[in-house]
């Protein structure tokens, strides 16, 4: 979904220049992108842009997930596409744990019934190529995609245990939970201090 945000700001939004670097960025990252993840079209997918709502003592859980699907062994993955400008593995690797969304999601799946097994990151990067000339730009920008796909699209299957899942949920995501529904109930309005 960030490739149908505006990438430089509101306020170039109606700028003709912006705009036309913006609709370059999307329809060449799109074509490219279809390409080279046809075989997702032959997916089982369970699941895409799904919004759930789930009762939780008294209040809901409610979010969109990017997606899920099932693969020919069996397994349910979820996937959260991101888009980056700088991308480093090991970081996001390290900082899942910390990922609220994608953690809130995966307890949301096993608050639903289903197991996932774990999330896959499906990466975009954003281009990063000069612009100007601005007349040569659509052509330039496919051929550093087309000439390293490796470097635009990436994918990094991450497995997560249930337990593992439901640890992050008693220590991260339940207190946050707890005060979000203390919030609406009016019972009590912490302050936290910077």
């Amino acid at each position: 979904s960030y490739l149908l945000s505006d990438p430089l700001g509101k306020e170039l939004a109606n700028d003709p220049k912006t705009k036309d670097i913006f609709h370059a960025q999307v329809a060449i990252l799109l074509q490219v992108y279809w390409l080279n993840y046809a075989n997702d079209f032959s997916q089982e997918w369970n699941q895409i842009e799904q919004p759930f709502r789930i009762a939780h003592n008294g209040t809901y859980l409610r979010g969109v997930i990017d997606g899920g699907y099932t693969t020919p062994e069996g397994k349910y993955w979820l996937m959260d596409t991101k888009g980056l400008s700088v991308i480093t593995p090991d970081n996001l690797l390290a900082t899942l744990p910390y990922d609220l969304q994608v953690m809130f999601y995966m307890y949301a799946e096993y608050l639903s019934g289903r197991k996932p097994c774990g999330l896959v990151y499906n990466i975009i990067r954003k281009p990063q190529i000069k612009v100007e000339p601005i007349e040569t730009y659509r052509g330039r920008l496919f051929q550093a995609i087309g000439k390293d796909i490796a470097h635009y699209f990436i994918r990094i299957p991450i497995q997560i245990t249930e337990a593992e899942v439901m640890q992050l949920a008693k220590e991260v995501l339940q207190p946050i939970i707890h005060d979000i529904e203390l919030w609406q109930y009016e019972k009590f309005i912490p302050c936290y201090y910077n």
